[in-house]
């Protein structure tokens, strides 16, 4: 049984109210089901399909005036002369929930008339809050993932993450970069997510690879582009000069950064090197859908400074938190002087280590969340 997803009716709330509604994420997150769930009536037009997509470019008005109102739209981020023509639609139509727009990737070249029409949301794949956990450990949790298809379906993890990238490689790149070697930037990509909840060193990267630093970076912008990057930014406040500016890298799911490290198990991840790194991005990434899956735009970042005190996550939001991410119950002195050090910037601060046990409590000023509540966190 699929998963009923938590902005489902933020998603029909939207569709009241703007003429256009985007979705947008990653591949295979979920964004077609969750739309034939909230519009069971809607008319569903996937561009992908050759005779919608030739539709469309013989003569867009004509195509878009003929669908029913509440129309779903899938694969219009391949297409670049949708947007122009939904705004020539929505001029003479302009009632609400006229179009529902579904992308791998943002939509681009928004006509400016649309301003003030067009609401955007994001779907990552399923949350915590979203599954059924039951008595799954966190290995177990970290190595799955949350892509829907690969959780409600029989085959096996590794299997479906080949396809997964596969596809990705055979038929997504392509329209993102030109690249000549498509196994070589699967090597790029494995090599990168070595590096998963770390600071992003792109030019070591590609050192490593043997590919030029341009070139590094136009492959991690088509990771990103794809969503399977979602990088976090670095703080930003006063003297800026004595503060890291680097993102911290982290994939969008943790079962893809454990296939990409070949990872063939639960009980390899709990005592593989890189389970820090993969556990930082699995607390980044479920803190972003906690937000996006309530149509809210995360106010998240992270902290460092030139002598190396950090913060992993720090939210915006009041009341502005900051969250360091650790294996056990056990806080270091050095998480409590980066928690310090960001309160001297930002000012006093909400203080929780998050943790991959199941104790709830305090140690001081500082709170001690469960990976299990991460959807209740920044509620």
């Amino acid at each position: 049984m699929a998963a009923r997803r938590l902005m489902e009716p933020y998603l029909q709330a939207l569709a009241q109210h703007f003429p256009i509604v985007s979705l947008i994420g990653p591949r295979q997150a979920g964004k077609a089901s969750l739309c034939f769930s909230a519009f069971p009536r809607s008319r569903y037009v996937d561009l992908e399909r050759p005779d919608h997509r030739e539709a469309l470019r013989q003569d867009p008005l004509a195509f878009l005036s003929k669908l029913p109102a509440g129309s779903v739209i899938d694969g219009g981020h391949r297409m670049p002369e949708l947007l122009p023509a939904v705004s020539e639609v929505v001029k003479l139509q302009p009632r609400p929930g006229r179009f529902v727009l579904l992308g791998a990737r943002p939509l681009l070249d928004e006509p400016p008339e649309l301003h003030g029409m067009h609401a955007r949301l994001w779907l990552l794949p399923l949350s915590l809050a979203e599954r059924t956990l039951g008595a799954l450990s966190l290995d177990e949790v970290l190595w799955t993932g949350g892509f829907p298809e690969l959780l409600q379906g029989r085959l096996p993890s590794a299997t479906w993450f080949a396809g997964y990238v596969g596809r990705f490689l055979d038929h997504d790149l392509r329209s993102l970069l030109d690249v000549a070697d498509p196994e070589l930037f699967l090597r790029f990509f494995r090599a990168l997510s070595q590096g998963t909840g770390e600071l992003l060193n792109i030019n070591a990267v590609a050192r490593d690879v043997g590919i030029a630093h341009g070139t590094g970076r136009a492959w991690l912008a088509a990771l990103e582009a794809a969503l399977l990057v979602l990088p976090a930014p670095a703080w930003s406040g006063p003297d800026q000069k004595r503060l890291v500016k680097a993102r911290r890298l982290h994939l969008v799911d943790s079962g893809l950064a454990c296939w990409l490290n070949g990872i063939k198990s639960p009980k390899d991840l709990a005592r593989h090197p890189l389970r820090p790194g993969i556990l930082q991005s699995f607390v980044w990434i479920e803190l972003l859908k906690s937000q996006l899956n309530r149509a809210s735009f995360p106010a998240l970042s992270h902290f460092r400074d030139r002598k190396g005190n950090a913060v992993d996550i720090v939210s915006a939001a009041e009341p502005r938190t900051a969250i360091q991410v650790i294996t056990g119950t056990r806080v270091a002195a050095s998480l409590r002087t980066g928690l310090e050090r960001y309160d001297g910037r930002a000012g006093a601060s909400r203080h929780v280590c998050v943790h991959g046990g199941n104790d709830v409590g305090r140690l001081g000023d500082i709170e001690l969340v469960p990976w299990r509540d991460l959807d209740r966190l920044l509620s």
